[in-house]
């Protein structure tokens, strides 16, 4: 009975929907900025916008930049056209400039801005921007494909309330992520404690290449233009530590094999440490990696946690 109510609830609910053509809801707002030096703004290109979480991991400045750029407000969504598939979307709640790769976007009247927020960043919506893209090189997703496609979108007072969920969510996961910083600055304390100050009292010297390999085996994925591979790239590490999936025509460049039971190490801008733990098995004819990573493994696996 209750299982009835739920579902006769939820027909209601969803009765009260109305399908709209995109462009009727939002549209791409085109407010040039001509660098000139005379402002300050915050800079956001595709490069400060974390891939997935819907998070920025940095900001630039408007001193930075040569080229012309789009204004947006606070509250204002930007959403990342050049390889849709990253789902590169964030919220500023800051005015700005941003990358003319990205999309800025503001709902319309009788719209909810949070709601169109989620909206966007939606994985049904990013898979339709993905597959109306134009170019192949650099895939953009194209706003004449999508502006005239259908979405079933609730009233106003339901959209606030959604939205309203969805956000209270997203600051308990902030929250989790800030509190994993703590976590990693505490982990950090301790590697250094007892890797460094203990080491130079009783620990024993050798070379890293008596405990480990390190493999550098090219692999050329352009050559299998169809195969999909699992790409362990830096903005993928940046992003959450996973892989993303490319099929070869996409990767351009040469790469290595990841290895099984393996650790990637960054050689680039090594002050900021990106060791990616390869753990377990993989499946290395799928498994490649950026040639800025060095690829480590020990030669005995009980060393592998050390």
């Amino acid at each position: 009975m209750i299982t009835e109510n739920i579902d006769r609830v939820g027909i209601e609910l969803y009765g009260r929907w109305k399908e709209l053509q995109l462009s009727s809801i939002t549209e791409p707002i085109k407010d040039t900025y001509n660098p000139d030096g005379s402002d300050d703004y915050t800079y956001i290109g595709l490069e400060h916008i974390e891939q997935e979480t819907l998070r920025l991991n940095s900001v630039g400045i408007s001193s930075d930049v040569t080229s012309n750029k789009f204004k947006f407000k606070p509250n204002d969504v930007l959403f990342g056209k050049l390889r849709p598939y990253f789902r590169k979307v964030v919220k500023p709640q800051f005015e700005g400039i941003c990358s003319t790769d990205i999309w800025v976007f503001r709902a319309k009247k009788g719209f909810d801005q949070n709601f169109l927020f989620y909206f966007l960043a939606n994985k049904e919506f990013v898979d339709t921007a993905n597959s109306g893209e134009s170019g192949s090189r650099m895939p953009r997703a194209d706003w004449n494909h999508l502006k005239v496609t259908n979405w079933n979108i609730p009233p106003l007072q339901e959209q606030t309330a959604i939205a309203s969920i969805l956000s209270s969510l997203d600051d308990k996961i902030n929250l989790l992520h800030r509190q994993n910083k703590t976590l990693e600055q505490l982990a950090e304390t301790l590697f250094r404690q007892w890797f460094v100050e203990e080491a130079e009292e009783s620990w024993e010297e050798t070379s890293l290449s008596e405990i480990a390999d390190h493999s550098k085996e090219n692999i050329h994925p352009s050559k299998n233009p169809t195969k999909l591979y699992k790409h362990y790239s830096l903005p993928a590490f940046d992003a959450g530590k996973e892989p993303i999936l490319e099929i070869g025509k996409e990767i351009l460049s040469n790469k290595y094999k990841v290895i099984s039971n393996s650790i990637l190490v960054s050689k680039l801008n090594p002050r900021t440490p990106r060791i990616w733990m390869i753990y377990g098995n993989v499946n290395e004819d799928e498994s490649i990696c950026s040639t800025e990573f060095q690829i480590v493994k020990p030669k005995d696996q009980k060393w592998y946690g050390f």
